[in-house]
């Protein structure tokens, strides 16, 4: 879908994050393929514990999904995030997150974040083609 050897391709989920459609279409689709694995349900379940209570009260978890190997979901917030928004969800001690691709939309007066993460040690990095 997104990956690529040693990575997630940030072309293709870029297209996708920047897409409201595409990106719904995309977290049914994780979805979906999620509901056939108890370990990718269990994984939904304790990345959106985590989120949930790394990001604070001004924050919601919009929607998120899991598979075995990366994430992909929204937070949504009534005003601008600042960069450091993922931090203390990254960096929180019951999960390991690897590679992580963002993007931002506003919605009226809602700022929100699309972004997919690996959570795969296989899945280390975001790789980036450079133009020839």
């Amino acid at each position: 879908m997104y990956i690529g050897e040693g990575g997630i391709e940030a072309d293709a989920i870029d297209q996708v994050l920047q897409s409201r459609k595409a990106f719904a279409n995309a977290v049914q689709a994780l979805d979906t393929e999620g509901v056939r694995s108890m370990e990718a349900q269990d994984m939904t379940r304790l990345y959106r514990t985590v989120m949930e209570q790394a990001l604070g009260k001004d924050m919601v978890v919009s929607s998120l999904a899991c598979g075995l190997s990366v994430c992909l979901g929204s937070v949504q917030k009534g005003s601008e995030f600042d960069d450091s928004w993922a931090h203390t969800f990254l960096d929180h001690e019951a999960i390991k997150v690897f590679g992580f691709v963002q993007a931002e939309d506003r919605l009226g007066h809602t700022h929100e974040r699309r972004f997919l993460f690996s959570m795969d040690p296989e899945l280390p990095a975001v790789i980036v083609h450079l133009a020839p």
